[in-house]
């Protein structure tokens, strides 16, 4: 069995009542792990997938994978999961990192950048202007996202830049260009193309 400290990038279904859960783990990188029964109403470990958090969770391998064996919350953060800002910033940026992370590649750096997410969020929650403060977050979290998978941020011409719809736009074809598809984030400010 092992054990480690994890962010949960996403959540899905898989049959009735089990889910498949990407995790960021501290000690192995991103991790595919089934919760069994986690969708059942009796079940404990389906109760902490579900919100912005750091867990410590127990794993072991199995032909088919690994299977979650136990969970525990270490930090939770209210403040994101109730403000409708916070949470969509937050909840874009995991599934974005979830969607081009490789498996099984353990890097501290992007460790470190989850946990400043979430951390960086909760702490906004409440002050004045939070929205257009998490909206700025946000490209910090990228840009650092971009660096942390080898985009150096020197190459990054961001001088050019004159508005808030060019920044996003200026990122968005970074990362497309990157990952060759269609790259959408919660604070994805575009000008009306009509």
């Amino acid at each position: 069995m092992h054990k480690t400290e994890a962010i949960i990038l996403s959540v899905r279904k898989s049959g009735e009542a089990d889910e498949l859960v990407n995790f960021y783990t501290k000690d192995f990188g991103k991790l595919l792990i089934k919760a069994r029964s986690a969708k059942k109403i009796t079940t404990r470990q389906g109760n902490f997938l579900h919100t912005p958090s750091i867990v410590y969770c127990g794993f072991v391998s199995t032909r088919a994978g690994y299977a979650l064996s136990g969970i525990k919350n270490i930090r939770e953060y209210p403040n994101i999961s109730g403000n409708i800002f916070a949470l969509g910033f937050v909840s874009s940026f995991l599934e974005l990192s979830d969607s081009v992370l490789q498996y099984e590649q353990k890097d501290e750096k992007l460790w470190n950048l989850l946990v400043r997410v979430l951390e960086e969020a909760s702490g906004t929650v409440g002050k004045k202007d939070a929205k257009q403060v998490l909206w700025r977050m946000e490209k910090a979290w990228l840009l650092t996202l971009l660096a942390v998978l080898g985009l150096r941020p020197e190459k990054l011409k961001l001088s050019n830049i004159k508005s808030a719809s060019g920044l996003d736009a200026y990122i968005q074809r970074i990362l497309q260009d990157k990952f060759e598809r269609r790259i959408y984030f919660f604070g994805l400010k575009i000008k009306n193309e009509n």
